[in-house]
């Protein structure tokens, strides 16, 4: 059996590279041994590895608290001073794209995120605006919960339930509940991936279940927790998860964890990044609409031009344009919107 599981592994990871594939069978081994045999190995280790010094305490408490933080992955979080006190203040984009379609990506969730969404979403319905697409793709403030909530709040009728904030072991839960009539009620797409951690997730999560918000992207870390921080005497601060966040499916409260999105659609890190920097030195929409290739047609015939000719010419005078890049995700994402807002409108 444990050869199987282990032939198992090998086939999940076979797409990984070969450090992180070594990484991974080395914690399946781990996590077949008993504890009395996790001692046993270490003890041999110790008495017998050639180089024992670097096995000290100091080095084997390094390696528990390392793999302790690798395992509870965003549970538990050791961070610099300096990190912990960065102020994350990057503006929202929020605009209205071509169609009149409604586009906002928030970064830090703050009462400034939150006044760029009410300001947009007047906007939209002023413009009759058919959909609206929530990037939270970006957010780097994952325990803003307040401020997930007054965003919620746009789109959820007053006095519902948002959701609930756990405390310490043996504290109540700290409820959430909309605070203002919803701004929004049409099409609305959510975008997600592996990254969207904490109040991003309950962003999605809620609007996914109460309004039937469709979730397009990837699956999300299951990360939604209330982190109490812990100074530490170098400085570094340790912030632990001490509570779970809770939303209520089917009439009863359940503990949020990985969201599944309503369309996978996994896009490479490397290719958000570069789109992201893309957006930032042009306009956001060099990054969601492919480049009009000129091409040859009737019209170009009857007034004796060629534009494939023209823009050959150009190319070989100018020099060939960059590759655009195209973030694929939200390009997606603004073609469901549409698609979406004609359904309903039907």
């Amino acid at each position: 059996m444990k050869q199987f599981l282990f032939l198992l592994l090998m086939a999940a990871t076979s797409t990984l590279s070969a450090a992180e594939q070594g990484i991974a069978e080395v914690r399946f081994m781990t996590e077949q041994m008993e504890a009395a045999q996790v001692q046993e190995a270490i003890q041999i280790l110790r008495d017998h590895y050639v180089r024992g010094e670097e096995l000290d305490d100091v080095t084997l408490s390094r390696a528990m608290l390392e793999g302790l933080l690798s395992r509870t992955a965003h549970g538990v979080v050791l961070r610099s001073e300096d990190a912990e006190m960065e102020e994350t203040s990057t503006e929202p984009l929020a605009e209205i794209l071509r169609e009149e379609i409604a586009y906002y990506r928030p970064y830090t969730l703050n009462d400034a995120a939150v006044q760029a969404l009410e300001t947009l979403l007047k906007q939209a319905n002023k413009a009759s605006a058919p959909a609206c697409v929530l990037d939270l793709r970006f957010i780097r403030t994952p325990d803003a919960y307040a401020t997930a909530a007054k965003v919620l709040s746009f789109f959820i009728p007053k006095g519902q339930p948002l959701f609930q904030l756990g405390k310490e072991s043996g504290q109540s839960e700290e409820p959430f509940f909309s605070n203002r009539e919803p701004l929004w009620d049409g099409a609305l797409v959510v975008i997600t991936d592996m990254e969207t951690l904490g109040a991003g997730e309950v962003l999605a999560a809620v609007l996914q279940s109460r309004i039937a918000a469709l979730v397009i992207g990837d699956k999300t870390p299951g990360a939604a927790l209330r982190y109490k921080p812990f100074l530490l005497a170098n400085g570094m601060v340790l912030r632990i998860g001490v509570g779970e966040v809770q939303i209520e499916v089917d009439g009863a409260n359940k503990k949020l964890s990985a969201i599944e999105p309503d369309i996978l659609f996994p896009i490479p890190p490397s290719l958000k990044a570069e789109a992201a920097e893309q957006a930032q030195e042009t306009e956001l929409t060099d990054v969601i609409y492919d480049r009009p290739r000129p091409r040859f047609n009737e019209a170009a015939l009857v007034a004796g031009g060629n534009p494939e000719l023209d823009a050959l010419q150009k190319r070989q005078q100018e020099g060939d344009q960059p590759p655009q890049v195209v973030d694929r995700l939200l390009q997606r994402a603004v073609d469901v919107a549409r698609a979406m807002a004609v359904y309903r409108n039907q």
